[in-house]
Order: structure tokens, then sequence, then C-alpha cells
């Protein structure tokens, strides 16, 4: 989709650092223009294996914790978030990258 809609083909799975220490990888990363693109859904925050223990709502802040750890990196400009609903709708996609490109 992201070449459909004219963008660079973006580094899957990148990883980031701090003080030599992983703060997390992200779905998509765009170096050009430093920004993240994450790919969520529902998944993460209702399946066992992916809470690891935790509560739902406790998932969703460690990766609440996680995003704001990744925003400050000093690589990265925008971020953007989207899901599978955000897809069926025509634009959406692009409207959500290029706001979040601007910031």
């Amino acid at each position: 989709m992201f070449l459909e809609l004219g963008w660079p083909r973006p580094v899957l799975q990148q990883a980031f650092f701090e003080n030599g220490v992983t703060i997390g990888e992200v779905d998509f990363w765009w170096p050009e223009f430093g920004l993240v693109g994450e790919f969520d859904g529902y998944v993460p925050y209702s399946r066992g294996e992916m809470v690891r223990g935790r509560t739902p709502g406790e998932a969703a802040v460690d990766e609440r914790r996680r995003e704001d750890r990744l925003r400050a990196h000093r690589d990265v400009r925008g971020f953007a978030r989207w899901m599978w609903s955000d897809l069926a709708q025509t634009g959406r996609l692009e409207s959500i990258l290029r706001a979040a490109a601007r910031k």
C-alpha cells in the first residue's frame, strides 16, 4: 500500500536504542522522514502470550511508555499508528502518514 500511495519502501522492524539498550522495535521506519509507523489492533492487549502475565491495561500502559521513549529518540520526528479499520477507508492511511510526517 505504501508504494501505491507513492511512499518510499520503509525499513521493517527497525530497532531503536537509548544508552546502548533497546527501547523498542518499530513495524515501519522511514529514515528520510524520521517517521515511525506502527500497525496495531486489539491482539496485543487481549492474547495471553502478548500480555505476558500483565492485565490488558498494564500492557497498554507499557506500550504507551515504549511509544513515549521512541518519540523522544533523537532520530524520530513523527509517529503514526493505524489499524485494520483505517486500511478499509480510502485515503485514511495516507492522511495518517502525512499528518505524522509534518510534525
